[in-house]
């Protein structure tokens, strides 16, 4: 019996064994950020060592050798496009199901489109962020897995290129607090339905979709919460299903405001989804604007689509629960 249990244990580290080293494969071979000098690459070590939130054995283990992409996964400057982690690496190459070509072209076109997008700050997010409808990473609050949240308060609205810089800016804020908190990349996303920007895909959305979908596969580990959706008409998600993977659209799960806790601790709610977190829009904004060392809009963008009829919605509610 323990002869089994050691040949089983051996095919589990084999396989591992074989994982990881696929991972490093894809990642090397699809990072375009190559060391220059051994001098840069000497700095960045000692930047590693000075500022890293890392246990000191992790940053410790970085030889002068290292990719300078992975030496990047621990110290976050500001990039116009942030360098590809080996976390990313490894979700692309889980996307690709194992081929490495497959994922290195991916990896490789994202990189692309990424750098073609430029530069992305709070400075030109904040305006949507004051208004109905927006999509924050809400750092600093996490569900009962530890995984960071992001909440969606309707949809993100304006031009395809605004709401696509909106989704990017929120999906690189959820990355770097995966990194900081040391986990895989995977967020549990609450998305607000009862929102007047909450609508059927337009074009912009459905833009939004795409990049997910091509840019950000990982954002299908984690769970999508609808909250306030009436069950008599949640059979309309099948019409997203053409616009999403698999994954994402097997994600969704649909709950209450009062069903949250089921999923995340009410420490880690903001008032406003019942909790009791302390998280601040405008404390957020200011912060990041710090850190990013850019000056904080003080605008707002109104949302000036089609209104969302929530009345029409507590009376499809009201009329499901009555048939019950």
């Amino acid at each position: 019996e323990s002869l089994h249990i050691s040949r089983g244990s051996a095919k589990v580290r084999a396989r591992t064994m074989v994982m990881s080293e696929a991972v490093q494969r894809v990642h090397n071979a699809a990072s375009v950020r190559q060391a220059e000098t051994q001098q840069q690459q000497q700095q960045q070590l000692l930047n590693v060592h000075a500022s890293s939130t890392w246990h000191p054995s992790i940053a410790s283990r970085l030889t002068l050798n290292a990719p300078l992409v992975k030496l990047s996964q621990l110290v976050k400057r500001n990039r116009e496009a942030p360098p590809i982690s080996i976390s990313e690496a490894e979700a692309f190459l889980q996307e690709a199901k194992g081929d490495e070509d497959r994922a290195v072209q991916q990896l490789r076109a994202k990189d692309a489109w990424r750098k073609g997008l430029g530069k992305v700050s709070i400075r030109e997010v904040a305006p949507f962020y004051r208004s109905e409808g927006y999509s924050i990473c809400l750092e600093g609050l996490t569900d009962k897995q530890g995984n960071p949240l992001i909440y969606a308060n309707g949809i993100p609205h304006g031009s395809v290129d605004e709401v696509v810089r909106q989704v990017t800016y929120t999906q690189e804020r959820a990355m770097s607090q995966c990194i900081r908190l040391r986990r895989p990349l995977k967020c549990t996303t609450i998305v607000n339905v009862r929102n007047p920007t909450f609508r059927m895909p337009d074009k912009a959305c459905k833009a939004a979709i795409e990049v997910n979908r091509k840019y950000y596969p990982w954002g299908s580990r984690g769970k999508t919460l609808f909250v306030g959706f009436p069950a008599p008409v949640r059979f309309t998600f099948k019409l997203l299903r053409p616009f999403m993977s698999a994954e994402q659209y097997n994600s969704i799960a649909f709950a209450e405001i009062d069903e949250l806790p089921r999923f995340i601790d009410l420490s880690n709610l903001p008032p406003a989804l019942g909790g009791s977190a302390k998280w601040d829009m405008e404390e957020y904004i200011r912060k990041r604007a710090s850190d990013e060392r850019v000056r904080p809009s003080s605008e707002t963008r109104p949302y000036r689509g089609k209104r969302l009829d929530v009345a029409q919605l507590d009376a499809m509610q009201s009329k499901g629960a009555a048939k019950a």
